[in-house]
């Protein structure tokens, strides 16, 4: 969402004379309904679960405001790429490089060397709009518990809006007439709304973010722009108008029409808001509701009650002035409070709406001397810009060198959290030697590691992410010990069938284990009810993101208890002893949240508890499977990970034993292996 100049209208009532436009304080109004929308869903999702789809209306905003910019510049013959590109750095760049500098002043203080390495990344994104596309390689969805400590997670659509207007003028240039634009704006918005429905179904996740799947929603504002723009759509407005008066044809001045049109726009944005939700898709088919609804509104003109009482209101109006900066900020301030506190669910709601108060605040200061002097001001313009233009490429540099210097992992705020912060990780889940000895490339599996330490024997950790997270603490003890190891995955019983695209790494990682005969016992590990299910937690009734996402399928009971089988009898016949290590309980929260921080004490007391019988609920239908697979030891980690009515989340020290809810860390995977598993692994 981005700063504009505010739409032109007709004379009063009507809401599509192709005449010259002049201000329009409803569209104002309208912007200032968008982010509002967008604020309440991220401080208070639960209060407006579809207020996301706020982005959807500004991208039909900005494609009329935009749009009429260009056509009208065309048609006077004083349009120029150069003067185009000077007024979007002259509005875009202003506000965002001053949230850009803030972010990487204030997470130098208080953000840990990981995520201030990540913080710098997404800086050069923002920089060089391209975060939508860093955010679907790096989150897979917009909806995902990640989302909420990416403080630069909303420039996706700013990304998106720039990628468009990359190519819009263009395209506006090759069509002078304004039929020819209307047809090419239709054809290629159809071919973009093709595409969001075709990729919403096979990646939920790019649809959201893929600018292609995107577009239609911004031509769609465009469309808008050139349809008024056209000399017989008055006429035929104004013939409905007079028909729904009843009075002679052609003689209706457009504010009943435009009340009609008004009043459903509202309704199909309401509708889009009350019944779009995260665990939905989305743009699909439900982004037709709020962006038709906002082309509607915009359609109707400022002549009827709705536009001209109530979008047209000063405060409205104000609010959609500052709207491009209150965009900017709450989110960055809400992201910082929860990377801080913990995430969101740590914070209260009264500190929710000073925060949102302060990104109010900001966006007025930001928006009265920030904004207006460099868009307005008496500076020469061509100084301004190119100012504004060398001061956004440093940023982005700097966020380069932070993201290549590893966070800057010295910086003296830190210090003190830097080790317990490196225990509460994982460690490395593929190396060069692992690969040497698998014989492999990189990309064949993801997961291989091995740790060679000069012996005849080696023990194998295979599985899911759990293998890799495990294979650190039996890689220590093989060092005491004598015995190489080596971990690789993914292998899950029925792995084709959850995950078709990578589920031919049980057959290469069965090919491995065969060829290799200095591999005696192999230990496996892996999420059970997750994939016989597809839920996370099957009693809450919450599903796993890849299901959410249309990447996954769960595999069932029956096919799950027969491949695992499978894969014992497999090994069996091979030489090998097999043990199947039972999942590890997964945590209410993620105890990284509960560490001290900079500005955060310790919190441990008050993580929230795991009990024992929730846990044995949720896995009670995976164990007996276990029970009954045949020629393999069953390592139960329940009594060691819960060996009271709760589970532990923490050693006697404090550390984390976990790196999130579900995968253990550096020193959980210690903890597991000297406490429990330390045993079989060593026996003759």
């Amino acid at each position: 969402m981005t700063p504009r100049q505010s739409p032109p209208t007709p004379s009063p009532g009507h809401p599509t004379n192709p005449g010259t436009l002049t201000y329009r304080p409803d569209v104002d109004g309208l912007r200032a309904v968008a982010v509002l929308c967008v604020v309440l869903y991220h401080a208070f999702p639960d209060i407006l679960p579809g207020g996301f789809v706020g982005v959807d209306v500004f991208f039909v905003i900005s494609g009329f405001l935009i749009g009429w910019v260009i056509m009208q510049d065309l048609d006077a013959g004083t349009f120029t790429l150069q003067d185009f590109y000077a007024r979007r750095i002259r509005r875009i760049f202003p506000a965002l490089a001053v949230l850009l500098l803030s972010v990487l002043l204030f997470g130098w203080f208080v953000l840990l060397e990981g995520e201030y390495a990540s913080l710098g990344k997404h800086v050069l994104g923002g920089s060089a709009f391209v975060e939508n596309i860093l955010y679907q390689r790096e989150l897979g969805g917009y909806f995902n518990a990640a989302s909420s400590t990416k403080p630069l997670l909303h420039l996706w659509s700013l990304s998106i809006e720039e990628q468009f207007y990359i190519l819009f003028p263009a395209l506006l240039l090759l069509c002078r007439r304004n039929d020819i634009r209307i047809a090419a704006i239709l054809v290629l918005g159809t071919i973009s709304f093709a595409w969001n429905i075709h990729i919403h179904i096979v990646d939920r996740g790019a649809d959201f973010y893929s600018p292609l799947a995107r577009f239609w929603e911004i031509l769609a504002g465009a469309a808008l722009c050139a349809l008024m723009r056209n000399p017989s759509t008055w006429p035929a407005l104004s013939r409905a108008d007079a028909a729904l008066g009843r009075t002679r044809p052609g003689s209706g001045d457009g504010r009943r029409i435009g009340t009609v049109m008004a009043i459903l726009g509202a309704c199909l944005v309401a509708a889009g808001l009350a019944l779009s939700r995260s665990s939905l898709p989305h743009p699909g088919w439900g982004g037709l509701l709020p962006v038709g609804g906002a082309a509607l509104l915009i359609a109707a003109g400022p002549g009827n009650p709705l536009n001209g009482l109530i979008l047209s209101n000063r405060v409205a109006v104000y609010i959609g002035r500052i709207s491009y900066p209150l965009y900017l900020w709450h989110w960055a301030i809400l992201s910082f409070a929860w990377i801080i506190l913990g995430g969101p669910n740590a914070t209260s709601a009264l500190l929710k709406i000073a925060l949102v108060a302060a990104a109010l605040l900001l966006s007025v200061l930001t928006y009265h001397w920030v904004e207006r002097p460099l868009r307005f001001g008496t500076r020469r313009r061509r100084d301004v810009v190119i100012r504004l233009a060398v001061s956004m490429a440093v940023l982005g540099l700097c966020g380069l060198g932070i993201n290549l210097a590893g966070g800057l992992p010295g910086r003296y705020f830190i210090k003190e959290y830097n080790t317990l912060l490196q225990l509460s990780q994982s460690a490395q889940y593929i190396d060069e030697p692992g690969l040497a000895y698998a014989g492999l490339t990189r990309g064949v599996l993801l997961y291989c590691k091995y740790e060679d330490v000069g012996a005849r024997d080696t023990v194998a950790v295979i599985g899911d992410s759990h293998a890799p997270v495990l294979h650190y603490g039996v890689a220590e003890l093989g060092r005491r010990h004598g015995f190489n190891t080596v971990s690789m995955g993914w292998i899950v019983p029925d792995g084709k069938h959850w995950r078709p695209d990578i589920g031919y790494n049980a057959d290469v990682i069965m090919d491995i284990l065969e060829r290799k005969k200095d591999i005696r016992k192999v230990f496996f590990i892996s999420r059970g009810m997750m994939y016989i299910t597809g839920m996370d937690d099957p009693i809450a009734g919450i599903p796993h993101q890849e299901l959410v996402w249309g990447w996954a399928h769960p595999v069932g009971f029956e096919a799950f208890e027969r491949s695992l089988q499978d894969y014992v009898d497999r090994l069996n016949a091979m030489g090998k002893r097999v043990y199947i290590i039972s999942e590890t309980p997964t945590l209410k929260a993620d105890p990284r949240d509960y560490f001290a921080r900079p500005l955060r004490p310790v919190r441990r007391h008050v993580f929230p508890p795991t009990m024992r019988d929730y846990v044995l609920a949720i896995q009670m239908p995976y164990l007996e499977i276990l029970d009954r697979i045949r020629d393999a030891t069953v390592i139960p980690t329940i009594p060691t990970m819960c060996p009271t009515k709760a589970c532990i989340a923490f050693d006697g020290d404090g550390t984390p034993l976990y790196q999130d809810p579900s995968h253990l860390s550096i020193a959980g995977s210690r903890f597991l292996v000297e406490i429990l598993l330390k045993r079989y692994i060593l026996e003759p």
